[in-house]
């Protein structure tokens, strides 16, 4: 089905389940990843180039101050797709996710 093209695999996997088992179009729900996860088709993150810094005279070092750990806050979307099925995201600071549907397809 409609969940066979490139990035429906990669929502499957996302997910841990095949979203066809419920038959939603693909579009409806990649729509909401690409929303809550931030990420859009064929786009990827630039790599900014580092410039090379030229050489200065050696200064006095300054005691570093330690740096308090930040925590690895989760944030979440609950999206319904209607027929008493919902699409659950979560992530974290570090831009990793996982999307999941509830209830989950029996297999």
């Amino acid at each position: 089905m409609l969940m066979r093209t490139r990035q429906g695999l990669e929502l499957n996997k996302r997910l841990g389940t095949d979203l066809d088992a419920y038959g939603f179009r693909v579009q409806v729900v990649l729509q909401l990843a690409y929303t809550i996860f931030g990420f859009e088709e064929g786009k990827k993150k630039k790599k900014k180039k580092k410039k090379k810094k030229k050489k200065k005279k050696k200064k006095k070092k300054k005691k570093k101050k330690k740096k308090k750990k930040k925590k690895n806050k989760l944030s979440s979307a609950v999206t319904n797709l209607g027929a008493g099925i919902t699409l659950v995201a979560a992530s974290d600071r570090g831009g990793y996710g996982s999307l999941w549907t509830h209830p989950l397809p029996a297999s």
